[in-house]
């Protein structure tokens, strides 16, 4: 009678741990699914990185014990080590149409519509071609930002210090440049053991 209960003990165990992980499978799914329609990117560029913080933290909230809220306290991680890194709001002078001024993304915005205006939108030659090098400018620039951002999510602060670096140097004059800050790498040494 003992092993007859032992059996029915250990089968309804056995099928509330697949009940059970099957639940937390589709749980999971849902919780990566979620995590992946996340984009902090406004957020960051506007120097809200507050902001970008809490809606990391209302995902670890929502989504208690999930492989997606690891991934999303490593954002948290990151963020915050770039506000520790970095004095990101001193060196990011906002317009209130959230452009940043003296720079080529907003001067381009700024002569394309001067030009619009003017000319009624037909652009010569020579007019063209500037604007197009200027968009290839901006362009380029907001990809290079953009390596930089995902180095520093992985976790390689020299890859993501040596695009930051490559960006300010290429660059200098676009809003990507301005925005980004340069990630520092530091490497202690232990002194090693005291005799």
């Amino acid at each position: 009678m003992l092993t007859h209960w032992l059996f029915v003990s250990f089968f309804i165990g056995v099928v509330l741990l697949l009940v059970g992980g099957g639940f937390y499978v589709v749980y999971n799914e849902q919780a990566e699914q979620s995590f992946a329609t996340l984009d902090p990117e406004p957020l960051l560029m506007a120097g809200d990185l507050e902001g970008a913080i809490k809606m990391y933290e209302r995902f670890v909230a929502q989504n208690p014990w999930t492989e997606a809220q690891a991934q999303a306290k490593a954002e948290i991680r990151w963020i915050e080590e770039l506000k520790r890194r970095s004095n990101w709001n001193s060196d990011v002078r906002w317009r209130a149409r959230g452009r940043i001024e003296n720079t080529i993304d907003w001067s381009l915005q700024k002569l394309e519509s001067s030009i619009e205006r003017e000319t009624g939108g037909r652009f010569n030659a020579d007019t063209d071609a500037t604007l197009r090098r200027l968009r290839r400018y901006v362009k380029s620039s907001r990809r290079l930002q953009a390596m930089v951002y995902g180095a520093a999510r992985a976790g390689d602060w020299e890859k993501a210090r040596a695009h930051a670096l490559r960006l300010k140097e290429k660059y200098p004059h676009s809003e990507a440049a301005r925005s980004t800050p340069t990630p520092h790498v530091s490497a202690a040494v232990p002194s090693g053991p005291k005799n």
